[in-house]
């Protein structure tokens, strides 16, 4: 629904303005944190998007923050597991088993978006951060928690 909008936007866009595509140097894409989008290796959705406000995950998340430790988490993560992306992906692994197996990636809404508009996927370290994905002390992916939720990296 959000790419259906979004070229919606653009076409009206173009109806309204007369412009180049080589006149665009850069698009900005605002978007609500914390969602989960799983794709196909097409890029295609593979369900609806589980966003921020969706608690579903909660004891998820908290069952991964007593198993790993509170203060190991806000040490590695800044954050507990809680409700954040890695926990909804824990979430559809032990609830929508066949959908998990045909996950070729996940991503932030944004990412999402981005990944329509230029068909590369890609995010940030404060988009794997928000997801509780990061390791601060490491710099790197947060393997321990995708170890807890037996997620492959």
């Amino acid at each position: 629904m959000w790419w259906r909008e979004l070229q919606a936007a653009i076409a009206k866009l173009k109806q309204q303005v007369q412009y180049s595509p080589s006149d665009i140097a850069a698009i900005g894409i605002s978007y609500q944190m914390h969602g989960l989008v799983c794709v196909d290796k097409e890029m295609n959705s593979l369900r609806p998007s589980i966003i921020w406000c969706d608690s579903r995950a909660v004891d998820t998340g908290n069952e991964a923050l007593h198993a790993l430790g509170e203060s190991f988490c806000l040490k590695h993560y800044l954050n507990a597991p809680g409700n954040f992306t890695a926990s909804k992906l824990k979430w559809v692994k032990e609830n929508q088993p066949d959908v998990y197996k045909k996950i070729h990636r996940i991503m932030l809404p944004g990412d999402f978006i981005a990944a329509k508009l230029t068909g590369e996927i890609n995010t940030t370290i404060s988009g794997l951060s928000e997801g509780i994905f990061w390791d601060y002390p490491s710099a790197g992916i947060a393997t321990d928690l995708l170890k807890q939720y037996d997620i492959d990296p």
